[in-house]
Formats: structure tokens, C-alpha cells, sequence
């Protein structure tokens, strides 16, 4: 029998704000409540009903040093490949929240809201007929990603889910920060993969003290959700996974399977320098026109022509070659290399895979650039080419110490007015 000691009657925002403070918990106080009567030992229905536990995530962004494209290209001819990845200081910045079941239910919600797209959030219910997954990426915005991977979560994951939903009544996702360059090249819609399946995670783990999914686990949930919408993304952009400034060795086997390993750094910096070229660039367009190259080897009745043997014999084998000769570079801090090899691959892809999306690739911003810093020995750059698929997206620059790349950012914010990313490793 519930005995009660004393009754208060007060605004519930006043009450809201008494709980908070008597148990030091960070609280919404604009419910929308009228006058009632409340038992002073409140606190055990104000944790079931109005507190929601809060968690921060970040995800960054990731530039491919050297190897773009060899994570399809490998797993497509079944061969061998390597890429070295460089993941970024900036990112994605989200805040997670989640309301504990008052009741018991088989349903699980989930909202996401965006600073990138204000006023407007998306709802999600997991197991509900009549408004799948399948229907709701069919928008051309950053949304669509955050549904491909609750479809994959529901679809591959139910048992995970099911957990979750006996203590959580419903999940709210708000990305309110980001400074990472959003499509360019950078792998922001691996970013957003990656933040979704890391929140139900989180989640997870708060209500169980371990992790539901490994960061490989993530990874692949990202990979399969962002495929989900359409997207032709290979392997290599959920290694934003991994945390921020990290470097990265991927080496894809015959089998279809990636080992992922950090590559030791001396003790001294590498200096990047990101630019945004503010052009825009049709990353599905150019994965089209470039996996040509291996589909006609494929198909019988297709005649490879000589364009997509090199794209070919490049993607498999002289990517490999550059990557292997930079891990080495890295290892032993001789960024003079580095840039050479830098240089060596822009040269590569633009003689060999630009032929087959030349409306994409030829990219004329990116070599005015390119050409203009690269011939400026008063700038002491050390080498530059493309980042991501390709295209006039965003370019990447590595500099021969600190004052040099700050004596780079500030030549192409005042010359260019172009926005950069400093970046060191």
C-alpha cells in the first residue's frame, strides 16, 4: 500500500525543476503538463516517464591518402589490394537520448533531427507495416542514409532490437554540429552510417555495461545501410569508425574480406591541408563509369577497349604498388616521399580512369589548383591530388612542416576564398 506523506501541488515545469535538482539530472523542463496532485517520492515515476539518459557521439570524416577506388575494384576481380586512410579531426557531433519503457510494448521509436536540414526530423518506428524503410529513402538528402541503416538493424538485427526494447520505449538522435565538408569527397554519408548503428550501440550498452556490436560489426551495418539506399560505396569509408586522426592500412583479400591495421608514425607530423573546391561532383556517376572497366570483363559479348584494361591494371595492381611504397614512406617519416608518391597517383588517375567519366573527372577546378600550389615552391608543398572518388570535390595537400601548412590555409582562404582543413597525423 502506497502510504502517502505529504501531497504538493505545483506547475509541473516547478516540479521538473525541484527533481532535477534534488537528483543532479539533466532534464527537458518544457513538458506540457496541467495542475495535479504529486506524492513527494515522485522520483521513481519522474525517471520512468520524463528523464531521458543522454549520450555524445562523434564520427569523423576520412580522406583516402592513396588507393581510392580499390575496395570495390579488388572485391569485384577478386584480387588483392591495399588503400591507406586518414580519418579527419572533424566530424559529425550528435546527442543521444533515450526514454525508459513505462510499460510494456513490442514497439521501439526512434527520431532523428539534423542541424543540417533545421525544422524538420524524421520518425521512425521499428516493425511497423505500414511505413517501411524501403519507402522512406527514397529522399535525396542526408535522411535516407539514417534509414538504410534502421532497415539493416531491423532486417539483421532483431534480437539486438528486442533487447533494447524491453527497457527503451523510444530513441532520439540530434546531430547538432557538424564541420566536416558534407559531400566532398570526405565520406560524411559513411559518417552518418556509422553515428546511427554507433547510437543503438550506446545505447546498449548503457542498459547491459557491454557492447552489442564490435567497430567491425559497425562497420559493416554502416556498409549495408548506405548500399540499402543505392549507393555503390565500397568498404573503405566506414573506417571512419575507427576515431579521429588516425592513419590506416587496408588490405583486401580474394575472398572479399578486409583486414584493417594502424600504420606506426614517427614521432614527427605529417601536415595535410583539406580544401573544399565548392564545386559540386556525382560520386554515383563516376563509381558507374568506373566500375565499366571491370563489368566488360565480366560480360562475354563486351569487348574491353584499351581505357578500361589500364583502368584495370591500375585499380589492381599499380594502386597496390603506390600504397606499399608510401606505407614505407610513413613509417619512416620521409614525407618528401609521401609527396612524390602523391603526385605520381593524381598523374596515374588522371591518365587512366578519367577517360571513362570525363564529365566528372576532368575536374577543372581541382588541377587549377593543383597545378598553380604544386608550382609555388615558396609554399613548400610537398605533393596534392584528389580526394575520394575523384572529381571537384576536394583536394588534399601535405606540407613539409607546420608553418608551411599555415602558410598554404592562408594563401587559398586569400587568394582562392576557398575553405581548408588542417589536418595532422
Amino acid at each position: 500500500m502506497l502510504i502517502m506523506r505529504s501531497i504538493l501541488i505545483l506547475p509541473c515545469s516547478k516540479i521538473v525543476e525541484n527533481i532535477s535538482l534534488f537528483c543532479n539530472l539533466e532534464v527537458a523542463t518544457n513538458v506540457s503538463v496541467s495542475w495535479r496532485m504529486f506524492p513527494v517520492d515522485i522520483e521513481a515515476e519522474f525517471m520512468n516517464f520524463f528523464v531521458k539518459k543522454m549520450l555524445e557521439i562523434f564520427v569523423p570524416g576520412r580522406l583516402c591518402l592513396l588507393g581510392e577506388h580499390a575496395d570495390w575494384a579488388c572485391f569485384m576481380a577478386n584480387k588483392k589490394g591495399y588503400s591507406i586512410i586518414v580519418t579527419t579531426n572533424q566530424g559529425l557531433y550528435a546527442q543521444v537520448s533515450y526514454k525508459q519503457r513505462s510499460s510494456p510494448s513490442k514497439q521501439l521509436h526512434m527520431t532523428y533531427s539534423s542541424h543540417l536540414q533545421p525544422n524538420t526530423s524524421i520518425s521512425y518506428t521499428f516493425y511497423c507495416q505500414e511505413l517501411s524503410a524501403q519507402k522512406l529513402i527514397q529522399e535525396d538528402n542526408f535522411f535516407k542514409y539514417v534509414f538504410g541503416v534502421l532497415h539493416i538493424l531491423e532486417q539483421k538485427y532483431s534480437s539486438i532490437l528486442h533487447e533494447i526494447m524491453e527497457h527503451v520505449e523510444s530513441i532520439h538522435v540530434d546531430q547538432y554540429n557538424t564541420d566536416l565538408p558534407v559531400k566532398k569527397g570526405l565520406s560524411s554519408s559513411a559518417s552518418i552510417c556509422v553515428l546511427i548503428s554507433r547510437a543503438f550501440n550506446q545505447v546498449y550498452e548503457t542498459l547491459y555495461q557491454k557492447r552489442c556490436f564490435t567497430i567491425d560489426e559497425e562497420m559493416e551495418i554502416a556498409y549495408l545501410g548506405e548500399r540499402f539506399t543505392g549507393s555503390q560505396c565500397g568498404r573503405l569509408d566506414q573506417t571512419v569508425a575507427y576515431g579521429k586522426a588516425t592513419m590506416l592500412l587496408l588490405q583486401y583479400d580474394s575472398n572479399k574480406q578486409i583486414s584493417i591495421s594502424p600504420i606506426s608514425t614517427p614521432s614527427h607530423k605529417l601536415f595535410f591541408v583539406i580544401v573544399d573546391l565548392q564545386a559540386s561532383k556525382d560520386t554515383v556517376r563516376i563509381l558507374q563509369g568506373l566500375q565499366e572497366a571491370f563489368l566488360h570483363f565480366e560480360e562475354e559479348h563486351n569487348q574491353p577497349t584499351d581505357f578500361h584494361l589500364q583502368a584495370n591494371q591500375y585499380l589492381l595492381e599499380w594502386n597496390s604498388q603506390l600504397v606499399l611504397e608510401a606505407k614505407e614512406a610513413i613509417e619512416q617519416g620521409n614525407a618528401t616521399k609521401i609527396g612524390q608518391l602523391m603526385k605520381q597517383a593524381q598523374e596515374a588517375f588522371d591518365s587512366y580512369l578519367t577517360p571513362l567519366c570525363t564529365d566528372q573527372l576532368s575536374a577543372p577546378k581541382l588541377h587549377l589548383l593543383l597545378k598553380e600550389i604544386l608550382q609555388n615552391k615558396e609554399l613548400n608543398v610537398l605533393g596534392g591530388k584528389c580526394v575520394g572518388s575523384g572529381g571537384d570535390g576536394t583536394a588534399q595537400f601535405l606540407c613539409a612542416d607546420e608553418a608551411s601548412q599555415q602558410r598554404l590555409i592562408q594563401f587559398i582562404e586569400e587568394q582562392y576564398h576557398l575553405p581548408c582543413i588542417a589536418l595532422c597525423i
